[in-house]
């Protein structure tokens, strides 16, 4: 898929209508499922919305928030019955997918097909493990550049509340990447977002 949507140059409609359907696949539960679903988001515009750790839903306002797709490594990570201060989708932010030292540190991240463009991405963080400002530090990199550097979430925004950051990026060849790095405890993330810019 690489191939076809970057070397060839494709349109996100223009790498639909070449996408094989594998006859008896069951889409919802496949790699090209999960393509086709983020080619759709990026045709019609409304962008690309991974919650991480967690499943389909519409948050307040109607934006629909697909499953937790395009992971490499980690593990789901919920705490169904916290409250989330200021976030008006407080499901987003109850569940994360967080990346163990058990594993290997390359895989940590997210591999998104998106086709070649300016994108901006906004990732989603709260801390939902302790109210201790130091406790989980990490950073993150996006396109193989450092974007966030020793983020302790509980600083920047608060025991159980929600921060967002956001970075431009120019993708001009691959999948899109993102990556955590460990400083301090299991890097997290709770929910992705990605527009296209043109």
């Amino acid at each position: 898929m690489e191939v076809e949507l970057n070397d060839r140059k494709l349109l996100p409609e223009q790498a639909l209508a070449e996408l094989p359907r594998v006859p008896g696949e069951v889409e919802a539960d496949s790699y090209a499922g999960d393509v086709r679903w983020l080619l759709e988001r990026l045709r019609d515009g409304s962008g690309v919305r991974i919650n991480c750790g967690g499943e389909d839903f519409i948050a307040p306002g109607g934006a629909p928030w697909g499953h937790d797709r395009f992971f490499q490594g980690g593990e789901e990570i919920r705490s169904d019955d916290v409250r989330i201060d200021g976030a008006p989708a407080e499901a987003l932010y109850r569940r994360m997918r967080a990346f163990p030292l058990t594993q290997d540190e390359s895989l940590w991240g997210y591999l998104l097909p998106v086709p070649r463009g300016r994108y901006r991405v906004s990732l989603h963080f709260a801390e939902i493990g302790r109210n201790v400002p130091g406790w989980r530090r990490f950073d993150v990199w996006v396109q193989g550049q450092e974007v966030l550097t020793d983020l302790d979430v509980v600083k920047a925004a608060g025991f159980r509340k929600a921060v967002v950051r956001n970075c431009d990026v120019e993708l001009t060849g691959g999948a899109l990447s993102i990556r955590f790095a460990y400083r301090l405890r299991k890097p997290m993330v709770s929910a992705i977002e990605i527009q296209k810019l043109d």
